[in-house]
């Protein structure tokens, strides 16, 4: 018994120097922003600004004197935000306009107004995104995922692409994840997995950041000699309530991986404000990031597949205005 016990100890004691070894690298190799590049005079539109990662990028790029859109699904804690962003720094030029990823005519009221009111847009930074727990349908038609994940971020896009070519050098950043690794697209059926029901909310998320990083890959050679270049980035595993739908947070395994591979708001949107600030950003098209550094990916390499996924996501929203 004695011997059973030492071995348990012993087997315990391994796995913990593991995780803390693995936490100490984690820390220590979390990419940081080291550009002090200012941005006086720019007009930033972030999505999602209201909390987590979006919103600390968008209090860094006030800090650095962009005019920073808030684009927030949620106005009443997107006007607290920028509130509190404005008693820490009274020169903050930020303000806050309505945008539902779920719903396209609030994607085109949004677009509307920005092309109306701004002469300029110097960055769009699609962060806005759900993991989503169940299926649902939104008022389009589409499966909500799919929706908040890619078809609203390219209609908004795609809404705003004059301006950010009129407005160029100018810059798309797209806020994707490291779990386009487990996405599974078919170009041929994709269309229908729009609006399907038949994979688990995880694997629709997964598929969506799939489906970003095709579209940025596809988009980067659209946009090439046109002074506007798009990237996509995964920003690490983030402590944020994002995560709450697609995980337990009682389970403690979940648990153990966020506190071993987790890292704060602020730490998450270092790449967020690398391809923003570097000059890097503004050079580079359709690449992968990760760590304020340019990855190699193992899908969404395939050009016509890429080239497809967009194609579809234009026609459906097509059908979807003409309706």
């Amino acid at each position: 018994m004695d011997c059973v016990c030492d071995l348990l100890v012993g087997l315990v004691k391994v796995v913990v120097a593991l995780i803390l070894i693995l936490k100490v690298y984690t820390v220590l190799t979390i990419g940081k922003c080291k550009s002090k590049t200012r941005l006086d005079g720019k007009v930033v539109i972030v999505t999602g600004a209201n909390s987590g990662i979006g919103r600390e990028a968008s209090k860094e790029l006030l800090n650095r004197g962009a005019k920073v859109i808030l684009a927030c699904r949620n106005v009443r804690k997107a006007i607290e935000v920028a509130n509190e962003f404005q008693d820490e720094n009274p020169e903050a030029n930020v303000s806050v306009k309505q945008l539902d990823l779920c719903d396209f005519s609030s994607v085109r009221s949004f677009a509307d107004e920005i092309l109306k009111e701004e002469k300029k847009i110097d960055i769009l930074i699609n962060n806005a995104g759900m993991s989503g727990d169940t299926f649902k349908i939104t008022a389009d038609g589409f499966e909500e995922i799919y929706q908040a994940n890619f078809l609203g971020p390219i209609l908004l896009t795609d809404l705003l692409l004059p301006l950010l070519k009129s407005s160029a050098p100018s810059r798309i950043i797209n806020t994707g994840s490291l779990g386009y690794l487990v996405g599974n697209i078919d170009p041929s059926t994709f269309e229908t997995e729009l609006k399907s029901d038949f994979k688990a909310s995880g694997v629709r998320y997964s598929d969506t950041k799939l489906a970003m990083l095709m579209w940025t890959r596809a988009m980067g050679v659209e946009l090439e000699n046109t002074g506007v270049t798009i990237n996509v980035l995964h920003p690490g595993v983030v402590w944020t309530r994002f995560a709450g739908g697609m995980v337990t947070f009682e389970n403690m395994f979940t648990r153990l991986i966020l506190f071993v591979f987790g890292r704060s708001a602020s730490e998450g949107a270092q790449t967020i404000l690398h391809l923003s600030l570097d000059p890097s950003g503004g050079k580079e098209n359709g690449q992968y990031w990760a760590e304020c550094t340019k990855q190699s990916t193992w899908k969404g390499n395939d050009e016509k597949a890429n080239r497809t996924i967009l194609d579809v996501a234009r026609r459906v929203l097509q059908d979807k205005k003409q309706q």
